[in-house]
């Protein structure tokens, strides 16, 4: 079979859609909990991967170089970036983001979306980048970004959700958001990521300062409990509470 990014017939490997990085603030009785909205939760060894898709060269070589960016990228304290506006209304929080490579954290994070879309397992059934496969392809490959305004990105982060509820390194798998235009939301590392894959105009006007941009960009932070992330949370919870539930009953059977 041909590798889906060099288009070579070579020998696919084992590769992960979302970076095993990721998936280590998980693990946990060493395993880790499968969350996504469309199949049943269930204990799994070590993320997500697929044997069809990469070569080892493209898999280590070119997307390795942006997961390892990404690692960085999303492994710093953020704690020192907290900013916080003055408002009658309540005072809103944000992170200002600087001094980052922006081409490295952009083909990372398009990277793993179009991973998504080639991906054929049923985790990752709700991403189609249709069109836009083959150009965010050519961009991760050469490493140069094209498109720039129909794929852009956004980040929100999230106040403290409720007790007993740590969603800080949660991973959910990425899903369509109904914004007026095709954009995906991929949840780790603590942080929603929208991003867009359309030449149309996003209903949440991702052409601001929250839009990941070369001199740098603004992560909001939003009430957890009104998020969409926040919404599916009690779904959620109560998958990994039945998958937990399931392995317990099987294990006295």
């Amino acid at each position: 079979m041909n590798c889906r990014l060099c288009n070579q017939p070579k020998k696919l490997i084992k590769a992960h859609i979302i970076p095993d990085w990721a998936f280590r603030y998980l693990k946990q009785d060493n395993h880790l909990f499968q969350i996504n909205m469309k199949a049943k939760s269930r204990k799994i060894q070590s993320g997500y991967w697929d044997r069809t898709i990469l070569c080892e060269d493209c898999d280590k070589k070119i997307l390795g170089r942006y997961d390892t960016y990404g690692k960085k990228f999303f492994s710093q304290d953020f704690s020192s970036k907290i900013k916080t506006i003055n408002d009658p209304r309540g005072n809103a929080e944000y992170l200002h983001i600087t001094n980052f490579d922006y081409s490295l954290l952009k083909l990372f994070l398009l990277s793993v979306i179009w991973r998504a879309s080639i991906c054929k397992k049923e985790q990752f059934s709700s991403v189609n980048l249709g069109s836009y496969e083959e150009i965010i392809k050519d961009m991760i490959f050469s490493t140069k970004l094209t498109h720039e305004n129909d794929t852009q990105i956004a980040m929100f982060t999230w106040k403290a959700p409720p007790k007993g509820l740590s969603f800080s390194k949660a991973i959910i798998s990425p899903f369509k958001r109904n914004f007026g235009a095709d954009v995906y939301s991929l949840v780790m590392a603590g942080f929603e990521i929208l991003i867009k894959v359309s030449p149309l105009q996003s209903s949440i006007h991702m052409d601001g300062f929250n839009v990941v941009k070369p001199e740098g960009f603004v992560i909001l932070s939003t009430d957890f409990e009104a998020s969409a992330v926040g919404k599916v949370t009690k779904k959620i919870r109560q998958r990994i509470q039945e998958a937990k539930y399931t392995e317990k009953q099987s294990h006295y059977q």
